[in-house]
């Protein structure tokens, strides 16, 4: 009897670090680079916005640039350029005056990045889609990210 009880008791702590193991290995290996992705990739298309006119990117190439720059700067962003591009979609045809015209009211008002593991990490007040949102109606300078 003391033997059954002894392999349960084991058994049940095994069960419960196992879990604990899986639940850590996602979050370190998924939400936290995600999170980091989806903070950066608003980011870029922020600084791009800023410095050509609000003319929304066409295609990653034109945020390596400020990837690289912020690589410079010393800020170091959480993912390397191809994570960030494998982690990331970005609608590359959206107009930043038709997002402005939102009136807001949706949480994000619209989806022009994304995850492509179709989950939706990020860190709280870094949504994406609302920041960008935020920059269009409200242009201040870009947020801590910086």
């Amino acid at each position: 009897m003391k033997r059954i009880l002894l392999l349960f008791v084991l058994g049940t702590v095994f069960c419960a670090v196992g879990f604990v193991a899986c639940f850590v290995y996602h979050d370190v290996t998924v939400v936290v680079p995600n999170a980091y992705a989806a903070e950066w990739s608003s980011h870029f298309v922020m600084e791009h916005l800023k410095s050509n006119n609000n003319q929304w990117p066409t295609g990653w190439n034109e945020l390596k640039d400020d990837y690289d720059k912020a690589v410079k700067s010393g800020h170091r962003p959480a993912t390397t350029w191809p994570e960030l591009q494998e982690r990331i979609a970005i609608d590359w045809h959206a107009d930043p005056e038709i997002i402005a015209e939102n009136d807001g009211t949706i949480d994000p008002p619209f989806r022009v990045i994304w995850l492509t593991d179709g989950s939706n990490h990020h860190w709280q007040g870094f949504e994406p889609n609302r920041r960008i949102f935020d920059y269009l109606t409200t242009p201040t300078e870009i947020d801590n990210a910086d």
